[in-house]
């Protein structure tokens, strides 16, 4: 038995050693964590040129949410709806935008007004 211990690290060396086990770790590493917006704290909302949806929360945060397809009823005039998840939140995997009636995924949501860093 005390022979097969030092089998254990050289096995596990080769299984991060294999191809691409390595930049599979650092690609899940690299992933930013999900950015939600409260529902509750937006105050405004507009479309811009490339059909996202540019929400304006609090006093001075906006975020840009992805949507997943695009929708003619995406409209500079739409009306639009946020649908959130049970904590109020929207985000991209448990959140949904309604716009005039059809119920759209979101892909992604980011801060955009150049203070991520603050709450």
């Amino acid at each position: 038995m005390r022979a097969a211990l030092p089998a254990l690290p050289a096995l596990l060396l080769a299984a991060w050693s294999a191809p691409g086990a390595l930049a599979a770790v650092e690609k899940d590493e690299a992933r930013a964590p999900a950015v939600c917006v409260r529902v509750d704290q937006v105050h405004g909302w507009n479309v811009d040129g490339n059909g996202d949806v540019i929400l304006r929360a609090g006093a001075n945060r906006e975020y840009r949410v992805r949507i997943a397809t695009t929708t003619a009823a995406l409209g500079s005039a739409a009306k639009i709806a946020l649908v959130p998840n049970s904590s109020g939140d929207l985000c991209p995997i448990s959140g949904r935008l309604v716009a005039d009636g059809r119920r759209v995924s979101i892909r992604s949501i980011e801060r955009i007004d150049g203070s991520a860093d603050r709450g």
